[in-house]
């Protein structure tokens, strides 16, 4: 991806890709989505191959977004995560909450064909995972105060070895995003759908309206 780099003059954290250089889209493109997980997965690195070492690392805390906290502990023999999340507008609050609880409920009734998978449990505010007892500024999102909740991962063993860590990282890296997205598209549906409604009520109103004569009876 180097040679696809483009210069750039602006001031910050800002990568630039020449995409009319890119010969090879289809790698080039997986690359780029790629990228801010490979940026922002080094915490889970860390601590998965501290547990398959042998010697777990001390818990881990960092603002990942303006809008959410990680946390990472590390065990004998699993890694868990708990995000802490807050939402600036209301209707995000309560799509999230929908998505999230539906995450914990399928879950956890279908466990046979699910088992392979990780645990997850949202904790609704004002309740604390217990995994976060003891900890500072739990009741921080990012540079928010914490009033919608947390979502917890649970990763054993088997699911960061060698062969499957990179995956199971970057599934949570982009869980916040994933969610994010998943936000945004119910609202763009919501609203296409209210808008469908409008103009089918529109033209129920159309039907219904009466026909004025066009010749006016005259005086007896």
């Amino acid at each position: 991806m180097g040679d696809n780099v483009a210069h750039s003059d602006d001031a910050g954290f800002k990568l630039t890709v020449d995409a009319a250089a890119v010969k090879d889209a289809e790698p080039f493109a997986a690359h780029i989505s790629s990228l801010i997980p490979a940026a922002s997965g080094g915490p889970w690195f860390s601590a998965c191959k501290s547990v398959n070492a042998g010697s777990p690392c001390k818990p881990f805390a960092f603002q990942y977004r303006k809008d959410t906290t990680v946390w990472i502990m590390a065990g004998p023999n699993r890694v868990t995560t708990v995000m802490g999340m807050e939402f600036e507008q209301p209707t995000d609050k309560i799509l999230a909450n929908v998505i999230l609880d539906k995450f914990e409920e399928i879950r956890n009734a279908e466990k046979s064909s699910l088992s392979s998978s990780p645990i997850v449990k949202f904790t609704k505010h004002p309740n604390i995972p217990e995994d976060l007892k003891g900890h500072d500024n739990i009741d921080q999102a990012g540079t928010m105060k914490n009033e919608f909740g947390y979502f917890t991962f649970v990763l054993s063993k088997k699911h960061f070895t060698e062969a499957r860590m990179r995956d199971s990282i970057y599934q949570i890296v982009g869980f916040r995003a994933y969610l994010q997205y998943h936000i945004k598209c119910a609202k763009a549906y919501f609203h296409s759908s209210m808008r469908k409604k409008v103009v089918d009520l529109r033209k129920v109103l159309g039907d219904a309206k009466m026909k004025s004569s066009s010749k006016k009876k005259g005086r007896r």
